[in-house]
């Protein structure tokens, strides 16, 4: 077992800055061909870069300041404590910019499919994206 984070550290960057990158050559190849999501798209992977990069640094404060974190949290009410588990931040930010990046791909992947005209992305809580498929009314060119 490693006893420093220093590979951790190492390989997590170096795998989201693959996923950054991936994400990044899609999309301009993709802005070639005018999408109706290209705005979203540079939203997405922004989303992605900072969720990545904000969680970075709290798992890397976290583990530089471990022992003066733990003391904190022994010093200060118990209902407070969870604001000082950046490691848990950690996760929750890796995720949120995962998730991103996966739909970043599935809306490049569908608008390089010309399926870009049956989805729209959405929003639930003006926070998480999401895909959905456009409702349409009787006139098939229409949205409602």
């Amino acid at each position: 077992m490693l006893e420093t984070p220093i590979f951790h550290q190492i390989s997590y960057a170096l795998l989201n800055f693959i996923i950054f990158y991936y994400g990044l050559t899609n999309q301009l190849a993709i802005f070639k061909k005018k999408t109706l999501f290209d705005k979203q798209f540079s939203a997405l992977l922004l989303n992605t870069l900072f969720g990545f990069v904000i969680s970075f640094f709290l798992w890397n404060v976290d583990t530089i300041c471990c022992e003066s974190l733990r003391q904190i949290r022994l010093n200060i009410h118990p209902a407070f404590r969870p604001f000082f588990q950046l490691h848990g931040y950690w996760h929750i930010g890796t995720a949120f910019a995962c998730y991103n990046g996966i739909l970043h791909q599935q809306l490049i992947r569908l608008a390089y499919l010309d399926r870009d005209h049956d989805i729209e992305l959405a929003y639930f809580g003006k926070i998480v994206p999401y895909v959905r498929q456009r409702s349409f009314s009787n006139d098939r060119n229409k949205c409602v």
